[in-house]
């Protein structure tokens, strides 16, 4: 991986068709979006058992605060971990 400007590049064809920049989803009061939520947790779920594409999707949804509050260091720690299983 190439720091964190290797990280603008590392999204442009991953699915996040579920996710409308311009929609704020609503969060409910104990912090939690019903819409997506329980996509995000299932992509969670999915990353931490090793599926590469999951862990390159919930880089890009942290990276770009998609659905999740916007965390660019876990982004780029998921990112590695996806570099390195998944080439």
């Amino acid at each position: 991986m190439g720091g964190l400007g290797a990280l603008d590049d590392s999204f442009s064809d991953v699915d996040l068709r579920h996710f409308d920049p311009n929609q704020p989803y609503p969060i409910d009061e104990d912090g939690n979006r019903p819409e997506i939520e329980p996509m995000i947790k299932a992509t969670r779920r999915q990353a931490s058992e090793g599926n590469p594409e999951a862990q390159r999707r919930l880089s890009a949804m942290l990276y770009l605060g998609l659905g999740v509050v916007k965390n660019v260091t876990e982004a780029y720690l998921w990112l590695e971990r996806w570099g390195g299983e998944g080439e």
